[in-house]
């Protein structure tokens, strides 16, 4: 035992002497993997991104001790499982964790794939200096590259939202009044494309969004800018399923919804979309706008919030405190309570046979990319559903669309061609920039997917349009023709307000071919059309913050409302609807089939 004392007091001495500081990385719930070890790299040496250091067993836990430099004030890294060789690497699906270095001998525990816990103490000033450099791209990117800045805004509308964010550049901020007045910013450009990333975040940043205890202990739906509670994830008396949340910490729950609306994205002047973005789904594969605004415009100042309720049973008003959760925990404990809880996106399709005449497809995301995308085979489900359908002589299928927020076009455009009666034109749209060559003064700062052809656009033949660019290539008509068991029975297709992107392109292109009966509440999106295609990721210098945004856009060819799609039957949900668990859109339509 003495020697033992003697060696980590060398150590320790060794360190202070050298001006090093020391770490300690402990892994308790991690994978395991036959042939494969775990490790840990990252930013700082000793650690590095390209080669994976191992972690020692002790006990049930994996554990690395390491040394860093006095002068090192933070440093970024993930756990990866790794082969022999170290060639064949697999990461957590998490951004980037991050950690502030306080020469103090740190440990810090950490679970597979679960953010660090950022204390708020951690969050930095952002000096103006670094406000302005973040600024001068910001702007650039708005006034020279954005393919929507002048849809919906005058120019003198853009350069009072600047002038206001150079304002408030002027002085140092705080880490989330950073975040909250870029997200202000780029809301003003009304495009659900653009955005202060909830998934591309990394270090310090995502660490602040991702994983402090913030969240409120339950999902709600929002019915007439009221709040009504639909999922619960805590085990306290007095709280069900239906109730109205008036108030939060005596904060009205309309102030709150109109505070928070001003940083919230969505395509043109479509309200519906930007308050269904306000809802809070409990998913950890899709984040909520609220989840991420409510605690940095309202911060807690505990960890639990003060609820006045209006009950669902008998419309009393009473007061409720409820401690606050990881986004984790939340999703942990609502997938216990209610068996059905979505947990990856797979479990948004499913097919159902209701009744030998009538059929019910859930498609929840069109979302196919990444960890956290489908991984369901969906060309293989698309082709047995409909042969299926097909065989049973399926008369009526309910498409249920509301869940869906968007993705790839390969889903959508292949889902039309099963429910297509013969071939169809499609010549709504035409693509469009604002630009022909990239700003140079931009490009160290952005990165996406794929070549990076969006730097030099001449090469894809554009024909000037005004202030745009007219891509022919994007522009043209498209043709769709049926597949093989295309469906030709009646189609009810439900839709919501949650349909943004390709969602409301399926919504859009369904109703224009008069292919079915759109049942629900207006998609989200825009008639007026849409930025996006290509998306790219600009990492802001000064903050850390990054950002997305789109370098091309559609616009209508004819002039067209500013909303999105009208279903054929508007169905309202209701509060009644909530507490008693039932599901008022499709309820109307099997009532319609019976009919």
């Amino acid at each position: 035992m003495k020697r033992v004392g003697l060696i980590f007091c060398c150590c320790w001495m060794a360190n202070l002497l050298l001006g090093q500081q020391s770490v300690t990385f402990v892994l308790e719930d991690y994978p395991l993997f036959s042939g494969r070890s775990v490790g840990i790299r990252g930013s700082e040496a000793p650690l590095s991104w390209y080669k994976s250091l191992p972690m020692k067993v002790k006990g049930d836990q994996l554990v690395a001790m390491l040394s860093f430099p006095d002068s090192l004030q933070s440093l970024e890294y993930k756990f990866v499982l790794f082969d022999k060789a170290d060639e064949e690497v697999s990461w957590e699906s998490i951004g980037n964790r991050y950690l502030a270095l306080n020469n103090s001998g740190q440990r810090i525990t950490h679970a597979w794939n679960k953010p660090n816990k950022v204390a708020q103490d951690e969050l930095p000033i952002i000096s103006a200096t670094q406000l302005n450099q973040d600024y001068a791209l910001l702007s650039k990117m708005i006034l020279e590259v954005h393919p929507g800045t002048y849809r919906y805004n005058s120019k003198e509308e853009i350069k009072q939202a600047l002038s206001g964010f150079y304002r408030f550049c002027q002085t140092n901020q705080s880490l989330p009044e950073v975040f909250l007045a870029i997200s202000k910013l780029l809301a003003t450009l009304k495009c659900d494309h653009t955005y202060v990333s909830f998934y591309n975040q990394k270090g310090l940043v995502n660490g602040m969004i991702s994983s402090a205890k913030d969240r409120l202990p339950f999902t709600f739906a929002l019915i007439q800018g009221k709040m009504y509670v639909k999922a619960i994830a805590t085990d306290l008396k007095g709280l069900q399923a239906g109730d109205e949340i008036v108030a939060i910490d005596g904060i009205e729950v309309s102030v709150i919804l109109k505070d928070l609306k001003k940083y919230v994205r969505a395509d043109g002047n479509n309200e519906a979309s930007r308050l269904k973005r306000l809802e809070v789904e409990g998913y950890l594969f899709r984040k909520s706008s609220f989840d991420i605004f409510f605690p940095l415009a309202f911060p807690a100042e505990d960890a639990s919030r003060l609820l006045t309720l209006r009950s669902a049973k008998n419309a009393k008003i009473s007061q409720l405190e409820v401690p606050l959760m990881t986004a984790e925990e939340r999703n942990e404990k609502l997938i216990q309570r209610y068996p059905d809880f979505p947990q990856t996106r797979d479990d948004l399709w499913s097919f159902e046979q209701l009744s030998p005449k009538t059929a019910y497809l859930q498609l929840g995301s069109f979302v196919t990319f990444g960890p956290m995308g489908l991984q369901l085979d969906y060309q293989a489900f698309y082709e047995n559903v409909f042969a299926q359908m097909a065989s049973n002589g399926t008369e009526n299928l309910i498409l249920d669309l509301r869940e869906n927020s968007g993705g790839l076009d390969a889903p959508r455009e292949l889902l039309a061609q099963y429910l297509v009666h013969q071939k169809e034109t499609w010549d709504f749209y035409e693509f469009r920039s604002r630009y022909l060559q990239f700003p140079e003064a931009l490009k160290p700062f952005v990165g996406s997917w794929g070549d990076p052809w969006y730097f030099d656009l001449n090469s894809q033949n554009p024909v000037q349009k005004g202030a745009y660019y007219v891509f022919p290539a994007g522009s043209e008509e498209e043709t769709i023709s049926p597949r093989k068991n295309a469906f030709r029975g009646n189609l009810f297709v439900l839709i919501g307000s949650r349909n943004m992107s390709g969602a409301f392109y399926a919504d859009l292109f369904l109703k224009e071919k008069q292919l079915g009966l759109l049942v629900g509440g207006q998609s989200g999106g825009n008639l007026q059309g849409l930025n996006g295609g290509q998306i790219l990721f600009m990492n802001l210098p000064g903050s850390g913050i990054e950002v997305d945004f789109p370098v091309a856009g559609s616009f209508a060819k004819s002039p067209q409302p500013d909303a999105g799609v009208m279903p054929d039957v508007v169905v309202e949900v209701s509060p009644e609807g909530i507490s008693e668990g039932r599901d008022e859109v499709l309820e109307h339509v099997i009532k319609m089939i019976g009919k």
